[in-house]
């Protein structure tokens, strides 16, 4: 467990800030702090990036962002660049590209329109139309109408992110304390009292919420109500296959059912999402996994996927036509495999709380 300083009953622990939520925002927040030589400390009820930080899809992205958010998005997209100088640790950042493809005209002009909007913000997308898509990259099908492509986008593995930042804020004199869940936050002169449900007491002279599904639950006790409604993104990974699709890749569509994105890690696991989402609780502390999610991500995954088996001149293409002809014949029937116990097709459920039923992910 990692916990620094000391907090006793009756005995409050001081510090110029404190972060009440230990996941990627809470532990990054805590690291940039200690640069700037504030004292900190961050409590988190679980342990550092438990939650929805280490159970997320892991996309590294700008591109289809707010556009008022890129400036910040770009900074961030800075900071992952150079993560492994910075926290002396492997995030499995890697800057693979991400595409966004379209199934019809109207969608396919929304993007062109967001690739000329974002250039405004210092984002640069590259569009692409059906055949070029399909001659860079031949995993694409024949339903693909066009594609926005960021080069530097990718993903990193959210397992190692927030701890990776959580350690290294420990490193730089942050006081981090785990499994310590927070009862009462309030004001108190100048500053704020926050108190744990063992009865230890903090105080400090600032005070960040980033606990996610349970932020207003917290904000609301000194009169700031961010009201929030939780879901569970649904999610699931394979058993590791050649490895072929470089890019990060997602639909664009509104169409919530159309949703799907997916990424391939280097040992040949790949994470697909999207579509519906299904039920959270913040009192359970629990997602729940509903099939016919995991079924349409499936269906929609091969959708996209080309199938031929004509040949190529491309090492990389014959690699990613070879992967999706694999993806095809696992997820061609999905509903006649019920558990999902064919080579490819090792479901799990990711959640926005964590948590789920049944859980893999690859390292």
């Amino acid at each position: 467990m990692m916990k620094t300083g000391e907090s006793t009953i009756g005995k409050a622990f001081h510090a110029d800030v404190l972060i009440v939520g230990g996941g990627i925002m809470g532990a990054a927040t805590a690291f940039f702090l200690r640069q700037r030589g504030k004292s900190v400390a961050l409590i988190e009820r679980g342990l550092i990036g438990q939650q929805a930080s280490g159970t997320n899809f892991g996309n590294v992205r700008r591109q289809g962002r707010f556009l008022p958010q890129l400036p910040l998005a770009n900074r961030a997209r800075e900071i992952w660049g150079k993560l492994n100088e910075l926290l002396g640790e492997d995030a499995e950042f890697l800057p693979s590209g991400h595409i966004r493809v379209t199934y019809n005209d109207e969608m396919t002009g929304a993007i062109e329109t967001y690739a000329t909007e974002a250039r405004q913000y210092g984002l640069d997308l590259e569009m692409i139309s059906a055949n070029a898509l399909r001659d860079r990259f031949p995993f694409l099908g024949p339903d693909v109408r066009a594609g926005s492509y960021s080069p530097t986008d990718g993903h990193a593995n959210p397992r190692l992110a927030a701890p990776a930042f959580g350690r290294a804020a420990k490193r730089a004199g942050a006081a981090i304390f785990e499994n310590t869940e927070i009862a009462t936050v309030e004001r108190d002169g100048e500053g704020f009292r926050v108190e744990a449900g063992d009865g230890r007491v903090f105080r400090g002279g600032q005070l960040m919420i980033s606990a996610g599904a349970w932020g207003n639950r917290l904000s609301a006790q000194f009169g700031e109500p961010v009201p929030l409604v939780t879901h569970g993104p649904q999610m699931a990974v394979t058993e590791p296959v050649p490895y072929a699709i470089e890019p990060v890749l997602g639909v664009s569509t509104k169409i919530p059912h159309e949703v799907v994105y997916l990424r391939q890690v280097k040992r040949g696991n790949i994470v697909f999402g999207g579509g519906n989402r299904g039920p959270a609780s913040p009192d359970t502390i629990r997602a729940f996994v509903k099939p016919e999610n995991t079924l349409s991500q499936l269906s929609r995954s091969r959708g996209w996927c080309r199938r031929s088996t004509g040949s190529t001149s491309s090492a990389s293409g014959a690699g990613s036509r070879a992967t999706c002809r694999m993806i095809s014949r696992s997820w061609g029937h999905p509903r006649r495999s019920p558990g999902f116990t064919t080579p490819l097709a090792s479901a799990a459920t990711v959640s926005s709380l964590g948590r789920g039923s049944a859980m893999s992910w690859p390292n």
